[in-house]
């Protein structure tokens, strides 16, 4: 079994002041910056405080940010609440049958250039996946994440993340895996 990480950081629901670090961070940034970190669907280019304000508008969506110090350094998306199939969200991502009632998707997730290769990324996602799992009652959480993206990849893993399957990309967007992880498999690998 393995421990929490070290790191201290506090999770909240997104709040304005976060809206604003998230488009500080994507200021001087491209679209493919932006893809990235969002996919190809929940934002467009460029980001506005305005996309961000409608997707915490949507019942199948939690938004969240990671604070260390007071200062907001991350932030995530939690999608496909109350849906059978947290790949059938407000942006309708897979046609995936999914057997749990219990699942969503985490998915958006950024953090500041300032932090990262600082374990903040591994503490935020740990800090959401037992918010996930202890409090909002979730048993299953799922991700993309882009191949070429080997940080994210050690980040997810590292949280217990294991790849479930492999979309090789088509129409210009890049190949990526399907990530998964489940309230047992948490249990399993950290004390809590």
């Amino acid at each position: 079994m393995s421990n929490s990480p070290a790191i201290s950081i506090e999770i909240r629901p997104l709040e304005e002041d976060d809206i604003q670090a998230i488009l500080q961070w994507n200021r001087n940034t491209d679209e493919d910056f932006l893809h990235q970190w969002s996919g190809y669907t929940a934002y467009h280019f460029p980001l506005t405080a305005e996309q961000i304000r409608k997707r915490r508008t949507l019942s199948s969506c939690r938004l969240f940010a990671a604070l260390q110090e007071g200062k907001t350094v991350a932030a995530a998306e939690i999608d496909g609440l109350g849906t059978s199939d947290p790949f059938i969200s407000s942006n309708t991502l897979h046609q995936k049958e999914i057997h749990s009632q219990k699942s969503a998707h985490l998915c958006r997730l950024i953090v500041s250039n300032e932090s990262k290769s600082k374990g903040i990324g591994s503490a935020f996602l740990h800090e959401l996946c037992k918010t996930c799992f202890f409090e909002m009652g979730l048993s299953r959480l799922t991700l993309r994440v882009f191949c070429f993206n080997i940080g994210a990849l050690r980040c997810y893993e590292k949280c217990g993340f294991l790849a479930t399957s492999y979309d090789p990309g088509e129409s210009g967007k890049k190949p990526a895996y399907t990530m998964e992880l489940t309230k047992e498999r948490f249990l399993q690998l950290f004390d809590l």
